[in-house]
């Protein structure tokens, strides 16, 4: 019939939804688009919805950069240092010293190093703290009721000079390395009392820095320029020294070749004496050559007048009745270095002779 709509019946099997309607005489009704369930409707709400929560999170992350912190670390604290002379300390030796300076300072707190110290040639015990107030109460610390010698801040006493008079400081080298240490310190007292004495390596020799606790070691050494111990002789030079002497010591040098094996410098004693030599040095041959003496000496002069008369070519012919042998030194203006002959060298000794044209003087 015209005017009348079919309806389908609602089953189980066809979902509940509005019927669309149709009219053939309507144009309109063409376009209208088919309607939907209730639930339809909200689940696709629920999925715009998140669509959207999820495109307004990517569009957040990926205009904002990520928050970037910066992380102070924190330098090395600051350390402290105070110290005390190892003399003002009681006990005869370092390890006494040094366990009576950590009684004092055992019970500060923020104590990080306890050791000992050379500052200006003087030995130190010296102590590192965290805290500047735990330096300056070790400051306060007296040694005991009978001794006021207390700790002083490192920087203080690098900046204090040692008074003129107070110390004397040598410093002795060409000691070989296998000499008795503790009998050459005690040897070294004779000079006057010892307040420290260091030994480094250089070379094949150890360089031992002495400091007396009074000048007398000076009017003791003189006007020396080395020190015999036993059949050896070892230069040094001292603070009292300026650059000039000091340079002028290795100025004037001339180099005694072909000696006897196991030659020692006290050994050439009547040759040092009438030369007029101030110093002699026999060298150690290296390790892999048995560390034994060379057949050579250094010796060093005071003036250009004792290693060569001005204006006058000479040859002094020197016998050494211990080794039998005949050493000719030459000393002649402007020959570096001298020669030395041996009593079997005739023909070289001659030759050497008619060259310089001067007769050997007895």
């Amino acid at each position: 019939m015209e005017g009348v709509e079919n309806i389908a019946p609602l089953t189980d099997s066809t979902p509940s939804q509005v019927p669309n309607t149709t009219s053939a005489s309507s144009s309109n009704n063409k376009n209208v688009p088919p309607t939907q369930t209730a639930t339809e409707q909200s689940t696709a709400s629920q999925k715009k919805n998140t669509e959207g929560s999820s495109s307004t999170t990517n569009n957040g992350s990926s205009t904002s950069p990520p928050q970037l912190k910066w992380v102070t670390i924190e330098p090395q604290r600051k350390k402290y240092q105070v110290a005390i002379a190892s003399a003002s300390l009681p006990g005869e030796k370092i390890e006494e010293k040094k366990q009576h300076a950590f009684d004092l300072l055992k019970e500060l707190p923020e104590l990080v190093s306890f050791t000992n110290l050379s500052i200006n040639g003087t030995t130190y015990i010296g102590a590192s703290f965290l805290s500047l107030v735990s330096a300056e109460a070790a400051c306060k610390l007296a040694v005991s009721q009978d001794n006021p010698a207390k700790f002083e801040p490192v920087p203080e006493i690098r900046n204090r000079k040692a008074a003129p008079d107070s110390l004397f400081l040598v410093k002795i080298r060409d000691i070989p390395l296998d000499i008795d240490k503790p009998i050459f310190s005690a040897f070294l007292k004779q000079y006057g009392e010892i307040d420290s004495i260091k030994f480094h390596l250089q070379d094949l020799y150890y360089v031992a820095h002495v400091t007396y606790k009074t000048p007398a070691a000076k009017e003791k050494l003189g006007y020396a320029w080395q020190i015999t111990y036993q059949k050896n002789s070892f230069r040094f030079t001292h603070r009292d020294l300026s650059i000039e002497e000091i340079a002028l010591r290795n100025k004037y040098t001339l180099k005694l070749t072909n000696l006897p094996k196991n030659t020692w410098p006290l050994d050439l004693s009547a040759i040092l004496d009438r030369t007029k030599a101030k110093s002699c040095f026999i060298p150690k041959k290296p390790y892999s050559e048995t560390y034994q003496r060379s057949r050579f000496a250094i010796v060093n002069f005071a003036t250009q007048q004792d290693l060569i008369k001005p204006n006058k070519k000479r040859i002094h012919l020197i016998t050494m009745r211990s080794s039998g042998l005949i050493l000719l030194l030459a000393f002649v203006l402007n020959v570096v270095p001298p020669t030395t002959f041996t009593a079997n060298a005739k023909n070289t000794m001659d030759k050497f002779l008619d060259k310089i044209k001067t007769p050997a003087s007895k």
